[in-house]
């Protein structure tokens, strides 16, 4: 990647991250549904919607703090965004996210790179490379809760790689939401309120969370 950081200041970590409004993105939540649909597959009907609903419910909490705590880091650095690395990430979301406007998609890239900076500078700033161990043995738990066979997971070098990319990622997320102090500031107990969006209608969400379904604002 030719971007790089070109000025950082000192984070404050003892910051208070807080959530106010719950920002849905349909989806990125689509995509999570239907990873958790196969992983929990083999359940009775009932015990697998719970599974599906609670993770899912997880799933966009932590988002949302995570995207809370980036809104704040960003602005401790400064940084030099290669055009190169800019127009690959567009092509590369284009093929993935076809209904999304290019405008959007450029906020998207950019910040893709900014997250990538700073997770770079976050790893060896606080030590936060996983070992080749630990990596085999995340994935080879992974691989059996879905019944995959690791060492075919393994063999296919590219696959392995991006998996392993993805797991590093999450071990600095885990890390960030870890260093900051957390709280939930909303009028209902997130853990048990109904709010996925393949239940409620969109019109009936809460005024508190935001869904943002992009392929209905392309049809406009």
């Amino acid at each position: 990647m030719e971007s790089k950081i070109i000025k950082k200041l000192s984070v404050n970590f003892d910051k208070e991250i807080i959530v106010e409004r719950v920002l849905i993105d349909k989806e990125i939540v689509q995509m999570h549904q239907n990873r958790l649909t196969e992983l929990y597959k083999d359940l009775p009907e009932n015990e697998k919607i719970s599974k599906i609903d609670q993770s899912l419910r997880d799933i966009i909490l932590k988002d949302n703090f995570f995207n809370k705590i980036m809104e704040f880091i960003v602005p401790y650095y400064e940084f030099d965004i290669s055009k190169k690395d800019l127009d690959e990430n567009i092509k590369t979301l284009k093929q993935n996210f076809p209904q999304r406007k290019d405008d959007i998609l450029n906020q998207i890239a950019e910040r893709s790179i900014q997250k990538a900076l700073i997770f770079k500078d976050l790893q060896k700033q606080f030590n936060l490379t996983l070992t080749e161990k630990q990596i085999e043995e995340n994935l080879s738990q992974s691989a059996s809760n879905i019944g995959e066979n690791f060492e075919k997971i393994k063999a296919d070098k590219e696959r392995y790689d991006s998996l392993a990319s993805l797991l590093q990622d999450e071990y600095i997320i885990s890390f960030l939401l870890s260093k900051f102090p957390l709280r939930v500031n909303l009028p209902y107990d997130w853990q048990t309120h109904q709010i996925m969006l393949f239940r409620v209608p969109k019109q009936q969400a809460d005024a508190d969370a935001t869904i943002i379904d992009n392929s209905s604002e392309e049809k406009k």
